[in-house]
């Protein structure tokens, strides 16, 4: 299980290297132009976060769900090591779980989500 992950993982990288955010987030891999907040504590002190898109617009179609790893950067994945978890997926919103805090890369604005 744990290579089967590894080497999704790295076709996930390979393809962010590869193709822009808006494409990613047109074949249902990424979500762009999107911000997020801090909304607590969550089971063994997990830090959470919600993210949306900035205009308020519903998320488009997408592979990503509940359960799922996402890479958040600043729009520029390979920059990134923020790595958390999908816990709730609503037609507007996810709602993502971190281990550590991920201080440094939550803005409010112009956050890029991949699938990981």
């Amino acid at each position: 299980m744990d290579l089967e992950r590894r080497e999704e993982m790295r076709r996930h990288r390979e393809e962010m290297a590869n193709l822009s955010g808006v494409k990613r987030e047109s074949v249902g891999r990424a979500f762009v132009e999107m911000k997020g907040g801090y909304i607590g504590r969550g089971l063994g002190g997990r830090f959470l976060y919600k993210f949306s898109k900035e205009n308020e617009k519903p998320l488009p179609e997408t592979e990503i769900g509940v359960g799922d790893l996402l890479l958040i950067s600043r729009g520029n994945p390979s920059r990134s090591d923020q790595i958390g978890t999908v816990i709730e997926r609503t037609g507007y919103s996810l709602s993502v779980s971190f281990d550590n805090f991920p201080a440094g890369f939550i803005k409010k604005r112009g956050l890029r989500l991949d699938l990981y």
